[in-house]
């Protein structure tokens, strides 16, 4: 019986030296104080560690955890890596996340994969001073538009602090207004640290061409051909819409067309085109005397009355004719004229007024012999 005790209390001894042996061999990592390079995304930060009772020098990963803004490892993000220590020392040189944001409480530990252990954290905190919001940009509208409008891209704004801001196309302000397609990114700087966002796309349809109108041998106006949906206007207003490329006209006037196309991007508007809608010889007769008597094919747009600087002169002939300008004083002192050119179609001729006195002139308009007066007054 007093075999069996003793035997007993060796294996006992045994037992509880071998229990303390396998517990001093613990592998632990202690992750040292780490030292940043940089506070900004992107950063380096040198993180030291040491190891005690590791399995092997080599072989075992160890990686640097970077904790949230408030220093919980939940989910933490990995920022570098090394395959061995040398000895009980390793030195992991790990770089911030580029999309890392403001906070002075993150933590960095270090964890090893085979076998799985998990370090102490650092004993001193890292402050980051990045704001990858300043540099995400906000576009205004959405939606593509037409070639030329304005899109308006905003970059974020500042948390109680100054920032600067450098876009793609060199602009310097926080909100700027685009009309040429492409691709638009800035980069914020504030507190020492630059933030580049996303690049936002700016997307613009093109506008048709501009139409050419024409009247036709049989009084039509018509734009030749094309595919588009037109919009037809007389004197400033539409009168109809379609896809016809051409139209008979109902009153005298001013007519002008756009084109409309994908994404209802408009053309600009035509040369305007003057149409006279003639009556037959016999009421011409009745209500005005002989054709001889005046000029039919003749419509003539004098603006603007009063003026103060440029007048303009719009005309439009059916058929050729000579035409010259004469502008008198209201001493009857000539004060302009201008050369007798043949005119047909559409015609304009502007004439500067900025270095004449104010007052009252009087337009003579010679067309083929004949004589049209207007009164024009210059202001100050």
């Amino acid at each position: 019986m007093l075999r069996g005790l003793i035997l007993s209390l060796f294996a006992l001894a045994a037992f509880s030296s071998g229990t303390q042996r396998a517990f001093s061999q613990t592998f632990t990592i202690t992750t040292d104080s780490v030292i940043q390079t940089s506070t900004c995304a992107g950063g380096l930060v040198i993180v030291p560690f040491t190891v005690e009772n590791a399995p092997s020098p080599i072989g075992i990963t160890y990686y640097a955890e970077l904790s949230n803004l408030l220093g919980s490892f939940n989910n933490p993000d990995t920022i570098g890596s090394i395959p061995f220590t040398l000895g009980s020392f390793g030195i992991i040189f790990a770089t911030f996340p580029d999309d890392i944001s403001f906070g002075p409480f993150f933590r960095i530990r270090v964890v090893a994969d085979a076998p799985k252990t998990t370090g102490t954290p650092s004993p001193n905190t890292v402050v980051i001073t990045s704001f990858p919001s300043l540099a995400q940009i906000d576009m205004s509208p959405t939606a593509p538009v037409c070639e030329g409008e304005p899109v308006t891209l905003t970059a974020g704004a500042g948390f109680g602090f100054e920032a600067s801001y450098e876009w793609s196309n060199g602009d310097t302000t926080r909100s700027i207004e685009v009309t040429t397609p492409g691709s638009y990114s800035v980069t914020a700087t504030a507190l020492l640290c630059d933030n580049t966002g996303p690049a936002v796309e700016v997307i613009m349809l093109p506008i048709p061409a501009t139409p050419s109108l024409s009247i036709q041998p049989n009084g039509d106006l018509s734009l030749g051909s094309g595919n588009g949906l037109y919009h037809w206007y007389l004197d400033g207003n539409e009168v109809s819409n379609g896809p016809a490329t051409s139209m008979t006209p109902a009153a005298t006037g001013w007519y002008s067309v756009t084109e409309e196309a994908l994404g209802g991007c408009m053309s600009y508007a035509s040369a305007p085109v003057y149409y006279i809608q003639t009556a037959p010889i016999e009421d011409f007769e009745e209500n005005y005397g002989t054709p001889g008597s005046f000029n039919p094919n003749l419509a003539v747009r004098v603006y603007p009355v009063p003026t103060e600087e440029y007048l303009h002169i719009e005309t439009y002939l059916l058929a050729p004719e000579k035409m010259f300008f004469i502008l008198y004083d209201a001493q009857g002192r000539q004060m302009f004229s201008s050369s007798k050119d043949e005119v047909d179609g559409y015609y304009h001729r502007m004439i500067d007024l900025s270095a004449y006195p104010p007052g009252v002139y009087s337009l003579h308009l010679f067309v083929h012999g004949m004589l049209r007066t207007y009164r024009v007054m210059k202001g100050h």
